[in-house]
């Protein structure tokens, strides 16, 4: 959807190493959905970098990044040094385009979290 806008999207490419040269933002895009008998809740580093070292890259050592959450609000626990974090909270289709619509300015971000998404850690929201 950011393409049809005109944006150039460029996605990371597991094993390699990030290129900041010529971004200008680095986006997280999760669909995560919590559930109760899942053993990990957030990111697989692996699966988005690739394996170790690449596992320890972060956008946000290079750019101005953004944490989108599209399922569990809980997510920001897994990354609280990311700058901006945004809770969607599902991934469903006119989701995705309102959080298209807010982050080109289109319509403004509204509400307020009903859930402390900081789990209670002193980073806070």
């Amino acid at each position: 959807m950011l393409e049809d806008r005109g944006f150039i999207v460029t996605r990371a490419v597991p094993g390699e190493p990030l290129n900041p040269e010529g971004q200008d933002v680095g986006l997280y895009l999760m669909a995560d959905e919590g559930l109760s008998g899942k053993e990990v809740l957030g990111p697989h580093w692996q699966k988005l970098h690739g394996r170790f070292p690449l596992t320890m890259q972060r956008m946000w050592h290079h750019l101005p990044t953004l944490y989108v959450s599209l399922g569990s609000p809980f997510l920001l626990f897994h990354m609280p040094e990311c700058p901006t974090y945004i809770n969607a909270y599902a991934a469903v289709l006119p989701v995705q385009e309102a959080l298209v619509e807010a982050l080109t300015g289109r319509i403004p971000f509204r509400g307020q979290s009903p859930v402390d998404a900081s789990c209670g850690l002193p980073f806070g929201i």
